[in-house]
């Protein structure tokens, strides 16, 4: 069995392995964490949206603010892509997350 490193109490082989990763592309990849909705950015851009009562697969879509200006009676709302089941207007998102940047081409 390894030593292993009591401050991080990772073995040596492992730390090396984390030490190359960071040399490599996917070093500047950082994991988000979902904020409050009333945090999130309201000028149309597509973000990713969590509501806990959207039962299972549901309760994660991609969506963006609607101000639906240009009803006769504006509601403002969060917007999904996702048209299965209950509307985003009923259930709305209580938190949300940037999109991860695309693939290089």
């Amino acid at each position: 069995m390894a030593a292993t490193n009591k401050k991080t109490k990772a073995s040596p082989e492992l730390l090396l392995a984390l030490k190359a990763i960071e040399k490599t592309e996917f070093a500047p990849i950082k994991l988000s964490l979902w904020q409050p909705i009333e945090t999130a950015p309201k000028d149309g851009r597509m973000i990713l949206l969590y509501r806990p009562t959207g039962g299972g697969w549901m309760n994660t879509a991609t969506g963006s603010w609607n101000d639906d200006r240009y009803a006769k009676n504006p509601r403002p709302y969060w917007e999904s892509w996702l048209r299965i089941g209950v509307d985003w207007r009923t259930l709305p998102p209580t938190h949300w997350m940037p999109l991860p940047e695309p693939p290089a081409a």
